[in-house]
């Protein structure tokens, strides 16, 4: 891959512009490079870590800390109960693969 021609902010559409300005030119160049014609949806920052929480959870969870569980974490007995038994949440190692390599870009 050769690095991006010599694009300026003003060159870019608006939409790109902010992501521009946010990871810099040669990171959008390379996930121009990487994902270039692909729909692109980008979570909010607490979605990000899911499934880290949902980990915590199944760690934590003795057989009977539901409703413990659930005030800790702010989510319903009825959402831990799925969380514990691998219903809900970004559980599947695939999932966490993809939000991996989406951050080896930047």
């Amino acid at each position: 891959m050769t690095g991006p021609p010599e694009i300026n902010l003003d060159d870019l559409p608006h939409d790109l512009r902010k992501i521009a300005e946010l990871i810099g030119i040669d990171a959008l160049f390379r996930l121009s490079a990487a994902l270039g014609g692909d729909s692109l949806h980008i979570p909010h920052p607490e979605r990000l870590s899911v499934t880290v929480r949902n980990r915590d959870i199944r760690a934590a969870f003795n057989g009977r800390n539901y409703r413990e569980l659930a005030i800790r974490h702010g989510l319903t007995v009825r959402w831990i109960r799925a969380i514990v038994a691998g219903k809900r949440g970004p559980e599947a190692p695939e999932t966490e693969k993809i939000v991996y390599k989406q951050m080896q870009l930047f």
